[in-house]
């Protein structure tokens, strides 16, 4: 994916209805701030690592760990005749929100645990 490429971002799909943050531009990859929830409820800021950006034509900004995306002709050609549903990036988790809730990853590296 090339900087300033045309890209679709889907928050999720069903077999009648895709919901869809939009159509935008992918910006490179950047470390997101902090409260950016992405897979696993994992805060991706906090964790440090560098995530695909994608701004979208709304003026709304959608990280790659909360979406599914790729070029907007793949994008649409995934979607055919289903009902799109436009649907809003989620909010940051605010400070007081995070405080509350307990993360794996409190330090700038991640702490590796071992599953048995």
């Amino acid at each position: 994916m090339n900087i300033g490429g045309r890209v679709g971002a889907i928050r999720n799909a069903d077999k009648t209805t895709v919901y869809l943050f939009g159509y935008g531009t992918y910006q490179g990859k950047k470390i997101p701030p902090l409260g950016t929830i992405g897979a696993f409820g994992l805060d991706m800021g906090e964790m440090g690592m560098h995530n695909p950006i994608i701004q979208l034509d709304d003026g709304n900004t959608v990280w790659g760990c909360q979406c599914m995306y790729g070029s907007e002709n793949k994008v649409k050609e995934m979607i055919g005749d289903r009902k799109v549903e436009y649907v809003k990036p989620p909010e940051l988790y605010s400070e007081k929100k995070r405080d509350k809730k307990e993360t794996l990853y409190r330090h700038k590296k991640p702490i590796l645990l071992e599953l048995r």
